[in-house]
């Protein structure tokens, strides 16, 4: 009563009035926020069919790249090593539409033979490459590290195959490229804003692009020496 007699009535309406519009104010929040809520699961999931996209493509691509390298390592003028016919050979593999933006020839020092797209410095050599000592380690074929590419100048990842004789031993290491750039142009084809980024990651966790705010992330890693794709929405 006290309380009642102390406001105006100019004070009553006013609190009558808030009063009557919370209602409209909690629903308006309400549908604002599932608003946002949807739009977040739908950009959520467009960024993760994306990601699986790039690590689809990427998978088919190492597949056909392991199968094209199996290939030429078995060709008799490659196991010869004669730089000519080598060079002949990859230039024609590469005019034929491969995936690859290179492929190369090296002995088991490392120094190039020969490459499927342009004449390089004499002296040349790949040997502290990883994907190069892997392959002449094991003995099959190998993946590298993400790496800006010395004969490309692009952000690439490398495979590798070993040339083996008769006997089983290394004559020489067949390798390709893999420009990655290609899944960047693939990502921003799909209408993200601009503020969402791709980022790809190797075994050892480094990363091609910095790392943003969100983002989707195509990783690759190795287990037991093979190459796989994994990928994943990280927001």
């Amino acid at each position: 009563m006290a309380f009642s007699k102390w406001c105006s009535i100019r004070t009553k309406l006013l609190g009558i009035m808030l009063l009557s519009g919370l209602p409209l104010v909690l629903a308006v929040g309400l549908l604002l926020y599932g608003n946002y809520k949807g739009a977040y699961r739908e950009s959520e999931h467009a960024a993760i069919v994306t990601a699986q996209a790039i690590a689809y493509r990427h998978n088919a691509q190492v597949e056909g790249l392991r199968h094209l390298l199996s290939a030429l390592a078995q060709h008799p003028d490659i196991k010869a090593r004669n730089r000519g016919a080598c060079a002949r050979i990859l230039q024609e593999t590469m005019s034929q539409g491969s995936s690859s933006s290179n492929i190369g020839i090296a002995d088991t020092k490392g120094y190039l033979i020969a490459s499927g797209t342009r004449s390089l410095a004499h002296g040349f050599n790949i040997g502290d490459r990883k994907y190069f000592r892997d392959a002449l380690r094991n003995r099959r074929f190998s993946v590298g590290e993400l790496a800006i590419s010395r004969t490309l100048g692009k952000a690439s990842l490398h495979f590798a195959l070993p040339v083996l004789d008769a006997s089983g031993e290394p004559q020489a290491v067949i390798f390709a490229i893999l420009d990655l750039n290609q899944f960047e142009t693939f990502f921003n084809q799909q209408g993200f804003p601009a503020d969402c980024n791709l980022t790809i990651s190797d075994h050892r966790d480094d990363h091609l692009h910095l790392p943003w705010r969100k983002r989707v992330e195509s990783r690759q890693s190795r287990q037991a020496g093979d190459y796989r794709t994994v990928a994943w929405w990280r927001g």
